[in-house]
C-alpha cells in the first residue's frame, strides 16, 4: 500500500524506484519521499542528519542556556520524531483518500520543514511583534519558577514548574514562607516572570538544603508540579517503575540476563511485552531464506559456502 523512502538525493532515481516507475506495477501505490530538505529547491542535494536539520531550522539556536553556546544535546531527539509524526499523518490522509477513491498518490515532504512546524510560536512572535526569540535554557515564556534547582548532596537536582497563583501559594507554603506569595514581585504570573531571576535565587537557596526525592513528594502532595532529576542508573530501582513492571528481565543466550525497557502502553485486549530476546547472528537466516523466500536446502547451502550469508561469527568475518 505504501512505499516510504528518505535516502540521500539521487538514490531513488539511480535505482529506478521513483514514483513513476513504481506506479506502473501498482497504480494504487502511495509513495512518500522525505529527504532532509525535500526533493526540489536549492538545498535538495544537501545531505544531513537530524542534528543538521535542527540547526538549519533554527531549533538548535533556541535550546541553549542564556549564557552558553547552542551546543544542545548529543543526539537528534527532535528532528527525527517530528518527521515521523508528519509522515504518519500524511500517510493516514492518503490512505483515507485511497479508501474513498481507489487511487494512490505521491507525497513529497521535507524533514527541514517538518521541524519548522515546531517553531510556529517563535515565527508568530516575530511576524506580529518583531521580536526574535532568544535561547532561554529551562525558563518558560510565562511560568516561574520554572527551572532545575540544586538539592542536598552531590549534583542532585529537582525540576519545579509553577504556572498559577495557587501553585505559587502552595510552593511558598512548603517553603515555610507564605509571605513570598504576597510579595509584589511574585504575587501574579506576570510579576513572577519579570522577576524570575530573583525568584530563582530564593528557591535555589531553599532547595539546596532539601533531599530531591522527599521534596518532590512534598511538593506534589501540595499541588506543585515537581520532579526529582533522576539518572539512568537509578531508573531500575525507581519505585514507580518497579511497581508498574516497566523494566522486564530478558535472558539472552550470549549476552546474559538483563533488564530491558518495556512498552510504554498497555492494551486491555492484546497484552504486549518482550516475547523473545534479540536474535543471535544469523539465527533466523534459514527461516527467511528457505521458508519465506522458498530457497531449497542446496541453494541455501550455496549461499553459505559463497559467503553471501552466514549464521556464525566466522561466516560473518569471511
Amino acid at each position: 500500500d505504501v512505499f516510504l523512502e528518505n535516502n540521500a538525493a539521487g538514490v531513488v532515481e539511480k535505482q529506478s524506484i521513483d514514483y513513476e516507475d513504481l506506479r506502473l506495477a501498482n497504480p494504487e501505490l502511495i509513495m512518500l519521499r522525505f529527504p532532509g530538505y525535500g526533493t526540489w529547491g536549492p538545498y535538495k542535494d544537501f545531505k544531513g542528519y537530524g542534528a543538521n536539520v535542527e540547526g538549519l531550522a533554527g531549533h538548535t539556536a533556541l535550546r541553549a542556556y542564556e549564557d552558553g553556546d547552542p551546543t544542545g544535546i548529543a543526539n537528534a531527539y527532535f528532528a527525527d520524531p517530528f518527521a515521523g509524526v508528519h509522515v504518519a499523518s500524511a500517510v493516514i490522509m492518503a490512505l483515507h483518500y485511497k479508501r474513498r477513491t481507489g487511487r494512490g498518490q505521491f507525497i513529497e515532504m521535507s524533514q527541514h520543514e517538518s521541524m519548522l512546524n515546531a517553531l510556529v510560536r517563535a515565527f508568530m512572535d516575530y511576524s506580529m511583534n518583531g521580536r526574535a526569540q532568544q535561547s532561554r535554557g529551562n525558563s518558560d515564556t510565562s511560568k516561574a519558577p520554572h527551572e532545575c534547582y540544586p538539592c542536598r548532596g552531590d549534583d542532585e537536582w529537582i525540576a519545579i514548574s509553577v504556572g498559577s497563583d495557587a501553585e505559587m501559594a502552595a510552593l511558598a507554603g512548603v517553603m515555610g514562607a507564605p509571605e513570598l506569595a504576597a510579595d509584589p514581585r511574585f504575587a501574579d504570573v506576570v510579576s513572577r516572570h519579570r522577576n524570575r531571576r530573583e525568584l530563582d535565587v530564593v528557591v535555589s537557596a531553599w532547595t539546596a538544603g532539601e533531599g530531591r526525592t522527599d521534596l518532590m513528594r512534598r511538593l506534589q502532595e501540595a499541588g506543585v508540579t515537581a520532579a526529582a532529576v533522576i539518572r539512568q542508573r537509578e531508573m531500575f530501582d525507581d519505585p514507580h517503575l518497579v511497581a508498574r513492571g516497566y523494566f522486564q528481565s530478558v535472558p539472552h543466550p550470549e549476552a546474559g540476563t538483563h533488564p530491558l525497557a518495556g512498552p510504554a502502553y498497555r492494551m486491555s485486549r492484546t497484552p504486549i511485552g518482550i516475547r523473545t530476546p534479540a536474535p543471535t547472528l544469523g539465527e533466523h537466516n534459514e527461516y527467511v531464506y528457505r521458508e519465506i523466500l522458498g530457497l531449497s536446502e542446496d541453494e541455501y547451502r550455496e549461499l553459505l559456502a559463497a559467503g553471501i550469508t552466514g549464521d556464525t561469527y566466522a561466516d560473518s568475518a569471511t
